[in-house]
């Protein structure tokens, strides 16, 4: 789901918390650079819950947990168990539901005081935050 807001190009490595690109010639005039620049995660101040899969093409799992450990406000991260869970699966698959949205549902529940938060990673305090 990281990937839906935070740089929609396909390459993990490369793109991972991009702006949009709009090729190397217009990336120049709208951003001075061939190259989309990154976005300030550390500019994100609302609680985030992030959940992601290993087996998404889009976003690799060590790509989630460092986004997580640069947000600042307590950044809940959560895999989905499925194995096999794609990304096309956070909106497609028959058990989209069970694996991600009643969590959703329950992480605005506790932020919204009305129920306890479990199944989540703790989140990466870095050491600029003690």
């Amino acid at each position: 789901m990281a990937t839906s807001l935070l740089g929609q190009q396909p390459n993990k490595q490369h793109t991972m918390g991009r702006m949009w690109s709009y090729g190397a010639i217009r990336n120049l005039i709208v951003y001075g650079t061939r190259d989309p620049p990154k976005y300030d995660l550390q500019l994100i101040t609302v609680r985030t819950t992030m959940h992601y899969t290993v087996s998404d093409f889009l976003l690799d799992e060590k790509d989630v947990l460092a986004m997580a450990s640069v947000m600042r406000n307590n950044t809940r991260v959560k895999r989905v168990p499925r194995e096999s869970f794609t990304h096309e699966d956070f909106v497609a698959a028959f058990d989209a539901k069970e694996m991600v949205t009643d969590h959703v549902i329950a992480a605005l529940k506790v932020e919204s005081g009305m129920a306890p938060l479990a199944g989540f990673q703790a989140r990466v305090t870095t050491s600029r935050e003690k």
